[in-house]
């Protein structure tokens, strides 16, 4: 199977999950631009989590990203959570709480992660603008780092990875393509599954971390 081959298997492969993707709650909340501050917060606080937990997984393969060209950690994203964080007020990641542990069993499972989260910054476009228009006027208006992903490096760091992988499965064995394709799935059941615990407009009782003194 031919490079080419394999990312249209790929995305046939996990298809029906970014469509599920797509139409989760939350995310239909922020393109009907329908979402109120407080569950941006709370969807925010979530992506963090995520991205952390993965990012924790990613650096104990970062010495195999770097030996085909690629330093895993310019592709970390948490950074850009915590900047809308701190633009909402929000002063302390510290002490927002862990959600389920994320399993990344292998270098290959890495890179499907990788696949699905550096994909998911080429439609940030849409979600960075709906949020920029619901909060129009507030500090909300500047709280879209995380949707625009690498601003105008987007495609550029979609281009590097694509060529990372296909460096990867151009002489590889099926078992690495197989290992990659069930790391593709597993980023976007995990990410369905965290967004599956924001309850819109039912989070009121939460106590977020807003406001809370800054750490050193």
């Amino acid at each position: 199977m031919n490079d080419f081959n394999f990312r249209r298997q790929l995305f046939q492969n996990t298809r029906v999950l970014h469509d599920k993707a797509e139409t989760m709650p939350v995310i239909n909340q922020i393109l009907e631009q329908k979402i109120s501050l407080e569950d941006y917060i709370f969807f925010l606080e979530t992506m963090w989590s995520f991205h952390k937990e993965i990012e924790r997984n990613f650096l104990l393969y970062a010495n195999q990203f770097l030996e085909y060209g690629l330093d895993v950690q310019d592709y970390f994203r948490s950074g850009h959570v915590e900047k809308d964080l701190r633009t909402l007020g929000f002063k302390n990641t510290n002490n927002i709480k862990s959600l389920t542990k994320i399993p990344i069993d292998c270098f290959e499972e890495a890179i499907g992660f990788m696949y699905v989260l550096t994909g998911s910054t080429m439609g940030g476009a849409i979600l960075k603008e709906k949020i920029r228009l619901t909060f129009r006027g507030s500090s909300g208006e500047s709280a879209i780092n995380y949707f625009n992903g690498f601003g105008e490096k987007n495609e550029f760091f979609w281009q590097k990875f694509l060529n990372f992988m296909e460096l990867i499965t151009s002489n590889s064995t099926e078992t690495v393509k197989e290992n990659i394709g069930s790391g593709a799935i597993l980023a976007f059941e995990q990410f369905i599954k965290y967004l599956s615990g924001i309850t819109i407009n039912q989070n009121k009782d939460k106590k977020l971390n807003y406001g809370t003194t800054s750490t050193s």
